[in-house]
């Protein structure tokens, strides 16, 4: 018979292993498990998408495989095993907390606030959010956005900077999406009347529906958005150890490599800009920021 003593020691039981899980860490559980669950967003390429074969591809894609070859090296693990996990901006960081992945390779802007709540790698990559418009639209300022309707990715910087702005003076009709694809086809359809993003990201949506003529996309930026992978928070031998393989490829030709594969195409032509080019050359940790005065990320 399955006694309340019974009930107690199996209830302890399970809550002395979560307890031990968390302490352990991520190596700990990489060693006993011999799997990596690497979570990734399949709609923002091109830092991470499905291709063709359905395989995982893409810039964040092939840093975080270059670190998972790190990885198996260092722990001596050559067996260690990745699994895939499909996200979304707004699914992210609640499969990071509940084990689901183990570390997340993407878009993710490091933040004071999510700070809170995940831990960071080094700085891989340095976007600027931005303004998407018709042509004949043009956004010069913030203010330009009062009135209109306008796409942004839910879960997404963008979608808690325009918030702020609404909570001042703002008149902004905010359209969370669940994907690039989702919040661009809405600008097309004329659903909405502009679309916040980051720039690499809405040049490679332009690209892939070749209307780049059709539409602009401002010159000011509203935020500097810093690219780290996401990783539980607190866990410093699983930091420590992608810091030192993000330090070790940053100084190599590899980065390059991989870099221009993605960014200096026939399709898409994005050099290295100064902030990603300081932040290879002297990893660092620094949080995004808002040009806004008086906003936040």
């Amino acid at each position: 018979m399955f006694s309340i003593y019974s009930a107690a020691i199996f209830l302890f039981s399970a809550f002395f292993s979560l307890s031990v899980q968390a302490q352990s860490g991520t190596l700990e559980k990489l060693r006993a498990t011999q799997v990596i669950k690497i979570g990734i967003n399949p709609d923002i390429a091109p830092f991470s998408f499905l291709n063709a074969a359905k395989q995982p591809a893409g810039y964040a894609v092939d840093v975080c495989e270059e670190l998972v070859n790190y990885i198996k090296k260092e722990t001596r693990l050559p067996n260690l095993a990745v699994k895939y996990v499909l996200l979304t901006d707004s699914t992210r960081i609640s499969n990071l907390k509940s084990g689901g992945i183990d570390m997340e390779c993407g878009a993710s802007t490091n933040t004071k606030a999510r700070q809170e709540e995940v831990g960071f790698s080094y700085t891989y990559f340095v976007a600027g959010l931005r303004v998407l418009s018709v042509k004949n639209k043009t956004i010069a300022t913030i203010q330009n956005l009062n009135g209109l309707k306008v796409a942004v990715i839910a879960g997404a910087t963008s979608e808690k900077l325009l918030m702020q702005v609404n909570a001042g003076s703002g008149t902004i009709t905010i359209k969370p999406y669940s994907s690039n694809t989702a919040a661009f086809k809405a600008l097309q359809n004329g659903e909405v009347q502009a679309m916040v993003d980051d720039d690499l990201l809405l040049l490679e949506v332009l690209g892939q529906a070749k209307a780049t003529d059709q539409f602009q996309m401002s010159n000011f930026a509203l935020s500097v958005e810093p690219y780290a992978i996401m990783l539980r928070k607190d866990d410093t031998a699983f930091q420590r150890l992608l810091d030192s393989g993000l330090a070790k490829l940053f100084a190599s030709e590899e980065i390059r490599k991989i870099y221009n594969t993605w960014f200096v195409t026939d399709a898409l032509n994005f050099p290295v800009n100064r902030l990603t080019h300081e932040s290879m050359v002297r990893p660092n940790k620094e949080p995004g920021v808002a040009m806004l005065l008086g906003y936040s990320l």
